[in-house]
């Protein structure tokens, strides 16, 4: 599970949520049912993207030192289950969106 966490760059979809935050409030009327709807669907498209970097770059991860202890090059997760977790993940983001 903390694997799979890890694919999603939790820190960087935080500011991406942040800043959707602030654009939706500084967009005019604010409807919280809205709004909550915009930061899930944009949390799983972020989180879905990520992995999908993650799925695409494996190769080239794992030549560089600093990425080589990531969850796919360094074999904790299977290529095809990160593949099927990021597709699920920005298709469900973006059926929320």
């Amino acid at each position: 599970m903390r694997d799979l966490l890890e694919l999603t760059k939790p820190r960087i979809t935080v500011l991406i949520l942040v800043c959707t935050a602030v654009g939706y409030y500084f967009g005019g009327s604010f409807h919280i049912a809205t709004f909550i709807h915009a930061l899930l669907g944009t949390a799983l498209m972020a989180s879905g993207t990520a992995a999908l970097n993650q799925w695409y770059e494996a190769d080239s991860d794992a030549k560089m030192r600093r990425t080589s202890r990531r969850p796919i090059p360094a074999g904790r997760i299977q290529r095809t289950d990160a593949l099927a977790f990021g597709a699920w993940l920005s298709i469900t983001g973006f059926a929320e969106l």
